[in-house]
């Protein structure tokens, strides 16, 4: 019988030490205890070698040295520390794929190992950069490592006993790239650094503290480059870093005003309500009749977002004795909502603590069952003379409120 004849040899080509290392690196930070067998994706894109890493909290790309060959293939986690091994006595690891196998060769020697052809595509993150800032590499990382590392008054993550796991917010504003870890509902002190940025809009998204942390450990570059920051903070899933040869995006984690927000578009679509969301992350709905704005606000005494509902029932109106009598008089009657007067406008509003949003469409409705019983109503009030001259308001404004930050 003859044996099967052999499948012609593919050269993934002459791999550098320092390439190899960055690949091992790159498998030791996403394995983890539950992912051991965790390897690596490699392909040329026609000029070099393409490594892909990734699991459901990341995913990285390194752009190695030049090498053409087709298909994708996988290299399993032992393979590749073999392979590191190896150039630990030689600057480079020479690795070519035959019959399902892998063999690593340098001056030192040789190992050979499964490895498997595979149709898997690579991953790619899709969504717009609306926020980005270029920083330089070691301001980067110190920020990130200095504004999540874990506090020294905790002996290690296992003590974290919040079902909850820290979040760290990486916030870029003007001219700055910020970035906040809230320790105190873990009984330590909260943190914030930053670093100056060149920066293109502005915006917030949150990562698990460790994921990011340990990010600036086993990810690194030569020299001192400028990394490209970027997502999208509305709709992205995944906050970008960009060098020319690495790629690296972290799944954002959704906390608070984010968190809120997903969960509310939720509950609209489950009631097939039509929306639209405006670039400031503003709802706008029609909801038994009336139009409705709801707005996501960040309270400054605790973590939970705050949902204000808004409806204008009159425009144009004049601020007079009458008009205001009426308000306070609704505001007895109404037990979910608050009327007054915002320039020529009466507005309808409420606010909605997002801590539990189980109730959040019955507070909806009824908020806009006692807006549109005020529809029409105070046209006639809102026509008459305006007040000249007003020493003191007399009509009731809306509960006082905590104080509370725009999204």
């Amino acid at each position: 019988m003859k044996n099967k004849p052999s499948i012609t040899a593919t050269n993934f080509g002459e791999i550098s030490k320092s390439e190899m290392e960055r690949v091992c690196k790159a498998v030791e930070y996403l394995r983890g205890s539950d992912n051991r067998k965790l390897g690596a994706l490699l392909k040329s894109d026609g000029k070099n070698r393409i490594w892909q890493i990734s699991n459901d909290d990341a995913i990285i790309n390194i752009v190695g040295g030049e090498a053409i060959f087709e298909g994708t293939y996988l290299l399993g986690p032992q393979l590749l520390i073999n392979c590191r091994l190896m150039t630990q006595f030689s600057e480079s690891v020479n690795i070519k794929y035959e019959d399902g196998k892998a063999h690593g060769n340098n001056r030192i020697g040789s190992v050979t190992m499964k490895c498997e052809k595979v149709a898997t595509e690579f991953i790619k993150v899709q969504q717009l950069p609306i926020v980005e800032a270029r920083v330089k590499f070691r301001a980067l990382f110190r920020a990130i490592d200095t504004g999540s590392d874990l506090p020294c008054d905790f002996g290690n993550a296992g003590e974290i006993t919040s079902d909850a796991p820290p979040t760290t917010s990486l916030i870029v504003e003007p001219g700055r790239f910020r970035v906040k870890t809230i320790w105190s509902r873990l009984g330590s002190d909260d943190v914030e650094t930053s670093c100056r940025a060149k920066t293109s809009g502005r915006g917030e998204i949150s990562v698990i503290s460790p994921l990011v942390n340990l990010f600036t450990a086993y990810i690194g570059t030569d020299g001192d480059p400028d990394f490209t920051v970027r997502f999208d903070p509305l709709n992205g899933d995944y906050i970008e870093f960009i060098l020319d040869d690495l790629y690296v995006a972290l799944k954002r984690t959704l906390v608070g005003v984010d968190l809120a927000f997903e969960k509310i578009k939720k509950i609209l679509d489950k009631n097939e309500v039509k929306y639209v969301v405006s670039d400031s992350g503003v709802i706008a709905a029609h909801i038994n009749g009336v139009a409705t704005r709801i707005a996501l606000l960040r309270s400054e005494s605790d973590e939970n977002a705050i949902a204000r509902c808004t409806a204008v029932v009159l425009n144009d109106a004049h601020e007079s004795a009458s008009l205001l009598k009426e308000l306070n008089g609704f505001n007895k009657s109404f037990t979910a909502s608050r009327v007054w007067l915002d320039r020529s406008m009466v507005v309808v509003g409420c606010d909605v603590n997002c801590a539990n949003l189980f109730n959040f469409y019955n507070s909806l409705d009824k908020f806009t069952k006692e807006a549109g019983s005020l529809l029409g109503l105070l046209d006639a009030l809102g026509a008459e003379p305006a007040i000249t001259k007003i020493r003191k308001r007399t009509f009731a404004k809306p509960h006082k409120l905590p104080k509370v930050s725009l999204k």
